[in-house]
């Protein structure tokens, strides 16, 4: 069992960036990236993206103009494919419990989008999309009711 750091806190170490199972070069590239620094302030700008534009998927938070141009302002590079990178990063800021991913039905298809949102992630949320309420059953949407399977 892996432990999370506290929102807060600084994690004890960072996490692996790279799989086990990946070629040594991977495995190469991943240090170079985060002995440079490089990736922990991807992973401050990631985290910056989601407390300010909740909600979104990671190819939304890498394309969206908006979004770039925070990115600039944060002082990210604006040459860097950030749609990929962001991908990378929030599952990485996701396993330090400073945001969690949801899963919602697309507005044309009905296919599953995987959002982020700030913050550790809830035990209960309701079910109706855009709705903040972190209870088993909410006051305003009373036929949602969160099922446990999904919570861990």
């Amino acid at each position: 069992m892996t432990r999370r750091a506290a929102p807060d806190q600084p994690a004890l170490f960072d996490p692996p960036m790279a799989r086990r199972s990946d070629p040594i070069s991977s495995h190469q590239a991943a240090d170079q990236h985060a002995l440079s620094g490089k990736a922990a302030a991807h992973r401050a700008i990631a985290r910056t993206l989601v407390q300010i534009f909740p909600g979104r998927t990671s190819r939304q938070l890498g394309t969206d103009p908006d979004c770039l141009c925070k990115i600039r302002d944060l002082g990210g590079d604006p040459r860097l494919e950030w749609r990929y990178e962001l991908g990378r990063r929030l599952s990485e800021v996701a396993k330090l419990n400073q945001v969690y991913p949801l899963l919602i039905p697309g507005p044309r298809t009905r296919a599953l989008l995987l959002t982020w949102f700030d913050g550790p992630k809830p035990i209960h949320l309701c079910r109706a999309y855009g709705c903040g309420n972190r209870r088993e059953r909410c006051r305003e949407h009373p036929e949602t009711i969160r099922d446990k399977r999904f919570t861990d």
